[in-house]
C-alpha cells in the first residue's frame, strides 16, 4: 500500500509545560476506506526543551511515533507505517 492512497486524523491528546521543557502527545487514526488498516491509531509525542535562565526561548525538540507504549518506538513516521507495509 501507498502512504499516498491514505489519510490521517490527528488529535491532541495532551499538553504539558514543564520548568525543563514542553511535552505534547497526539493521537493519529489512519483513514483507508475499505481496507484493515482504517482506524488504526499510533501515537506521536514531541518534547521540546527550554533555555535555562529565559523565558519563551526553546532548544531542540525530539519526536517519537509508536503504535502503543509496550511496542517499538520510530524515529521518524515514515518508518512506523514501513513496519506494516505502507511505503512513501
Amino acid at each position: 500500500m501507498d502512504v499516498k492512497d491514505l489519510k490521517f486524523e490527528t488529535k491532541m491528546i495532551c499538553h504539558m509545560a514543564f520548568d525543563t521543557c514542553h511535552q505534547a502527545k497526539y493521537e493519529i487514526t489512519i483513514i483507508a476506506p475499505g481496507n484493515l488498516l482504517n482506524g488504526r491509531k499510533f501515537y506521536r509525542e514531541t518534547s521540546t526543551k527550554k533555555r535555562k535562565g529565559s523565558y519563551g526561548s526553546f532548544g531542540k525538540s525530539g519526536t517519537v511515533f509508536y503504535f502503543d507504549m509496550t511496542g517499538e518506538i520510530f524515529k521518524t513516521g515514515e518508518e512506523l507505517l514501513k513496519s506494516i507495509g505502507i511505503e512513501s
